[in-house]
């Protein structure tokens, strides 16, 4: 099997939802050959168009068996997804949010919106690729719901690298949230004055990033701790360094479709964190690890035992880890196989039957 795996980005969501994936895939499977494309190299799809907007021809990787594309929100892919099956190639669309519910704030919004998108990105073509294709992966239940109705849908869902696990992890008091209000900017507002009653109290506060807004957002009396802009490959050590993370979420239909990436990145590394009963972060929560907290008073009061019970910390830690140390990437090799040997299962069958 012969697979070209396409990333929106090399960030965090490439990663989770495609470059890693792929690795594993191709350590685990000998039979498969797994090939990442690069999304600002030269060597994507491309094709001849005509005046009408129709493609009279699609450039493409012709030894392909199965093509993984990642959020394909430009029309070309839209319009590229059915003639590549018309072609025989079996085609995986992974969405890992619900595009369509993006929180008007985030300048995602107005970039993918239909009738605001000044480019040829949209939240309408992804779902018309989900629609066209051999099969689609997502990270959630609600997204299978979302992309995947017409059955053709395997939730598979985000897991961390092993290597997170041998990441050291140091015990401290200091609660800190990895995240930011560019692509959050109502998550906070689940916290009330918690985070704000602490920091009258002494408490530190830190965010894993810019830290742009978050002082005006949770009413602190100075500006958080911040580490500024993290690289990537350097993501699990910053995060570590939290004595407690936080993982809000804001009861929207976006976040009700949120994967357990968060807590699960918290767990990884060794950090006890407290997060908002959303419906993934539930599940995690059920496997052992974590707390949950909706009101911003149930927020305080899970955060000041956890800062005030060392010995309480330390175990919520060694939870955290067992738990991840069931949910990498390396592991969910066999439900990528699978997913990808699926698809081309359904193509072969369309071909048939056509």
């Amino acid at each position: 099997m012969r697979v070209y795996v396409y990333p929106a980005d090399i960030y965090g969501c490439g990663h989770y939802r495609c470059i890693w994936p792929a690795r594993s895939v191709a350590a685990a499977y000998p039979d498969v050959d797994v090939e990442v494309i690069d999304p600002f190299g030269d060597r994507q799809l491309g094709a001849k168009i005509a005046p009408n907007g129709k493609i009279t021809k699609l450039i493409y990787p012709e030894d392909a068996d199965v093509i993984m594309f990642q959020r394909p929100t430009h029309q070309f892919l839209s319009l590229a997804v059915p003639l590549l099956r018309e072609r025989g190639v079996a085609v995986v669309i992974d969405m890992d949010d619900d595009l369509r519910t993006i929180h008007p704030r985030n300048p995602a919004f107005a970039q993918l919106h239909p009738k605001s998108a000044t480019t040829m990105h949209t939240w309408q073509n992804a779902a018309q690729a989900c629609r066209h294709a051999s099969l689609v992966t997502t990270s959630s239940e609600v997204l299978a719901q979302r992309y995947g109705s017409h059955g053709r849908v395997r939730v598979i869902s985000n897991r961390v690298p092993r290597r997170f696990l041998d990441v050291t992890h140091e015990d401290s008091t200091v609660v800190g949230w990895a995240g930011s209000l560019h692509s959050h900017p109502n998550d906070l507002d689940v916290l009330g004055a918690s985070i704000s009653n602490l920091e009258r109290d002494g408490e530190v506060f830190q965010v894993v990033g810019t830290g742009d807004g978050v002082q005006r957002i949770l009413g602190l009396q100075h500006p958080p701790e911040i580490t500024g802009i993290i690289g990537f490959d350097d993501w699990p050590e910053e995060v570590t360094q939290l004595g407690v993370g936080i993982a809000p979420l804001a009861d929207t239909a976006f976040n009700a479709a949120k994967s357990l990436l968060k807590p699960l990145e918290y767990a990884a590394v060794g950090v006890p964190w407290v997060a908002s009963p959303r419906k993934e972060y539930k599940k995690l929560h059920d496997l052992g690890c974590g707390v949950l907290a909706e009101k911003p008073r149930e927020w305080e009061r899970e955060l000041r035992r956890l800062i005030a019970d060392e010995g309480w910390r330390r175990e919520l830690s060694d939870r955290g880890r067992a738990v991840a140390a069931t949910l990498t990437v390396e592991d969910a090799a066999a439900e990528w196989y699978e997913a990808w040997s699926s698809a081309l299962a359904i193509q072969r069958d369309k071909d048939l039957v056509g």
